[in-house]
C-alpha cells in the first residue's frame, strides 16, 4: 500500500502507539498492527507483516489526507533569508552593548575564565565614541520598526562602567524621545548598591542577577579575585535593596541561575523557594556552558536529574488540576512554557515550500544584535567575540550581509542530514554549537543532534501523556510560578 518510506517518526508511551508526520507537524494515535507495519516499513531488514483490511482502510485514509508522504525535497534556506537585509537596514530594535570585557568576579564557568578556547579576562572596556555610533546605528535603522526599543548592557560586569551606562541612557532619551524606550542588564550583583537600582528602576530598567543558590554553591563557582565566595557581598546588596526601596517592582528582576555539575539542584529549589531575600523574583536555570571548553566537564550529578524530573512532575500535577500553582517550582517553569508552545501550538506545515530551515538560529538584529567593546557585531552574546566567523559587521563598515545570512542559514552546513531528521521542525541548536571559529563546523553541529532528538521525543511524550489527563495547556502559558 506504501509506495514509499513515510517521513515519519514512531514511538510508544503510556501503552499508546504513534505516529509523528513529519510534513504535516501532526502528532497520530495508531494502533499496534498500523506502528508495527510502519515499523517494518521503515526497516529494510524486516519482513512487512500483512494488515487487516480494516487497517489496510485506516491507512488509505490517511494516504488520502496527505499523511505518510515521503520525504520532501527541499532546499535548506531559512523563509527569512530575503527579509534579512530589510530587517537589518530598517528594522533594528534591539541592541546589546558589551561595555566591558573586565570583572570584579573570576567565576570558574565563565567563558572569560581561561577555560574556554580563545577566551580570557581582560581591561577592555567600550569607549563613548563606540557606545555612541552603536546607538545611532540603532537609531539609523530603526525607521520602520513600530516595535519598542530594547538596549542591554553587558560584560565582563556591566556596572564596572556605570558612569558609561548612565551616559548611554541619556543619549538614547535624546534619539528616541517617542519610542517606548526599555533597558536591562545583566550584573552579578556585587556593585548593585541600592542607589544604583533606584536609577536602573527609575528608568526603565529590567534587571538580571546571577545568583547560582545557597552559599556553599554560589561560592563554589562565583569568586573574587582573591578565590573569596561573593555569596555575602551579594545578598547584602540584596537585602539593603529591598529594605531601601519600598514596594519594590519584583517584575523587573529576573534571577539567572547556573547549575554546574557539581552543584546539588535540591539544595538550589529550596533556596529560592524557601530564602525570603529571593523568593519575591523569578528565576531561571542553565546549565554550565560547555560549548568551546578546553577539558572535559564533570559528570553531571545523576541526583540532580532526580530532583529535575520531580519538579517536572509537580508541573504536570498542576497542568491537570491535582496540585495548586503554590505546590510547584519556578524551576520547571520553562519546560512547561515549551511544551505549550512547541506541541499544543504548533502549526501545520505547508507541503508545498520548497525553501524550509530547521528551526533553531534567531534571526541576527531581529532578536538581538549584539556590540563587543571594539565595535564588531554579532547576532547574540551567546556566540564568541573571539571567532570571525560569527561577526556580521562592525560600526565602520556597516552590517556584513553575507556574513548575516551565512549564520542565519546555519543549517546549510548539515543540509543532508537536516532535511532527513525527525525532528527539524523543533531543533533548538543555536549558531554557537557550531562555533568552529574559522569556519560554521559541521562536526561540531552534529555533534548536538542525539541530545536535541532525545529531548524533543522526550517532550512529545510528556505532551502527549498531558493530553491524555486533560491538561490545559493555556495554564502554562506565560505563568509565573
Amino acid at each position: 500500500m506504501l509506495k514509499q518510506k513515510p517521513f515519519i517518526k514512531l514511538f510508544t508511551v503510556a501503552n499508546g502507539f504513534y505516529i509523528y508526520d513529519v510534513n504535516t507537524n501532526k502528532i497520530l494515535e495508531t494502533n499496534q498492527d498500523i506502528y508495527n507495519y510502519l515499523n517494518a516499513f521503515l526497516d529494510d531488514t524486516s519482513p512487512v507483516p500483512w494488515l487487516h483490511q480494516e487497517n489496510a482502510n485506516i491507512l488509505k485514509d490517511m494516504l488520502d489526507a496527505k499523511l505518510l508522504q515521503g520525504q520532501p525535497d527541499v532546499e535548506i534556506e531559512h523563509m527569512m533569508t530575503d527579509q534579512l537585509e530589510n530587517i537589518l537596514e530598517h528594522e533594528l530594535s534591539r541592541i546589546c552593548l558589551q561595555v566591558t570585557q573586565n570583572c570584579n568576579l573570576r567565576c570558574k564557568y565563565c567563558v572569560f575564565s581561561g577555560s574556554y578556547v580563545n577566551r580570557v579576562h581582560n581591561n577592555k572596556r567600550m569607549d563613548w565614541d563606540t557606545a555612541r555610533k552603536a546607538l545611532d546605528l540603532l537609531y539609523e535603522h530603526n525607521g520602520e520598526s513600530d516595535k519598542d526599543v530594547l538596549i542591554g548592557f553587558y560584560g565582563g560586569e556591566p556596572l564596572l562602567e556605570f558612569d558609561l551606562i548612565q551616559k548611554c541612557v541619556d543619549y538614547s532619551y535624546k534619539l528616541f524621545p517617542t519610542k517606548n524606550l526599555q533597558f536591562n542588564i545583566t550584573t552579578n550583583a556585587t556593585l548593585l548598591h541600592s542607589k544604583i537600582v533606584k536609577y536602573l528602576l527609575d528608568h526603565n530598567f529590567t534587571i538580571s542577577l546571577s545568583i547560582d543558590g545557597p552559599q556553599a554553591i554560589h561560592d563554589l563557582n562565583r569568586v573574587h579575585v582573591n578565590g573569596q565566595g561573593s555569596f555575602e557581598t551579594v545578598m547584602r546588596n540584596i537585602q539593603d535593596m529591598l529594605e531601601s526601596i519600598p514596594d519594590i517592582p519584583t517584575d523587573k528582576f529576573i534571577i539567572s541561575t547556573v547549575l554546574s555539575n557539581d552543584a546539588d539542584l535540591e539544595s538550589v529549589v529550596r533556596f529560592f523557594k524557601e530564602d525570603k531575600r529571593v523568593n519575591l523574583f523569578t528565576y531561571q536555570l542553565t546549565s554550565a556552558n560547555d560549548t568551546n571548553l578546553k577539558d572535559q566537564p564533570l559528570p553531571p550529578c545523576k541526583k540532580n536529574d532526580v530532583v529535575n524530573e520531580y519538579e517536572k512532575v509537580k508541573v504536570f500535577l498542576y497542568g491537570i488540576g491535582r496540585i495548586p500553582l503554590e505546590m510547584t517550582s519556578k524551576l520547571a517553569e520553562s519546560y512547561a512554557n515549551q511544551l505549550a508552545n512547541n506541541f499544543c501550538h504548533r502549526t501545520a506545515v505547508d507541503m508545498n515550500q520548497k525553501k524550509i530551515h530547521p528551526g533553531g538560529p534567531c534571526v541576527p538584529g531581529q532578536h538581538k544584535l549584539f556590540v563587543d567593546v571594539e565595535g564588531n557585531l554579532y547576532p547574540c552574546e551567546r556566540v564568541s567575540e573571539t571567532s570571525p566567523i560569527m561577526q556580521m559587521g562592525n560600526l565602520e563598515n556597516g552590517f556584513d550581509f553575507i556574513s548575516a545570512k551565512r549564520i542565519l542559514n546555519v543549517g546549510q552546513t548539515t543540509k543532508e542530514e537536516c532535511s532527513k531528521c525527525w525532528a527539524f521542525h523543533f531543533c533548538t541548536q543555536c549558531v554557537a554549537f557550531a562555533d568552529g571559529v574559522t569556519e560554521i563546523s559541521k562536526e561540531k553541529r552534529l555533534s548536538e543532534c542525539n541530545r536535541v532528538r532525545a529531548s524533543v521525543e522526550e517532550m512529545m511524550k510528556d505532551y502527549i501523556v498531558l493530553q491524555g489527563y486533560g491538561c490545559e495547556f493555556e495554564k502554562y502559558e506565560n505563568v509565573k510560578i
